[in-house]
């Protein structure tokens, strides 16, 4: 409201939809987003650890379900995995800020959902990171255990 008491109408003009967004739920655009093609794929290859997921679980498919777990559920599991990263990008272009789970979770349910979206996702990363270390471990192991048998 202007002092006048009339309403006064933010001018959006010259603004991406993005800075528009930003403005609209009263934040003012501060980092550039510059990011290409392959610095988005080195940062989600790098966090996903998609190829020591994938090592990592091959033994214990091929072990528990055979070539069948493997041709048949990987890319089951995989499309339904897109499915979820689906609606995350949906919800990542209703809400473009750095804040990431944890504000989308505070500003659709609450503060206590925030609250548990972002320590279940610092939890989700370290076990995940964990976990890979470990299998890089036990694969370094057996390495070095085949080349110093004689």
């Amino acid at each position: 409201m202007a002092q006048d008491g009339s309403s006064v109408t933010p001018d959006y003009s010259g603004m991406g939809d993005d800075e528009r967004r930003l403005a609209e739920l009263g934040y003012s655009q501060q980092l550039e987003r510059s990011w290409g093609g392959f610095t988005n794929w080195a940062i989600s290859v790098s966090v996903i650890s998609i190829l020591a997921g994938g090592f990592t679980t091959y033994g214990q498919a091929w072990n528990n379900g055979g070539p069948v777990a493997i041709s048949w559920g990987w890319p089951v599991i995989g499309g339904l995995i897109l499915i979820v990263a689906m609606c995350m990008a949906e919800v990542a272009s209703a809400y473009p800020t750095a804040g990431g789970l944890y504000y989308w979770a505070s500003k659709m349910g609450g503060a206590g959902w925030g609250w548990f979206t972002g320590w279940f996702n610092l939890s989700g990363l370290i076990f995940g990171t964990a976990s890979v270390d470990y299998a890089c471990a036990t694969f370094l192991s057996v390495l070095i255990s085949l080349y110093t048998k004689s």
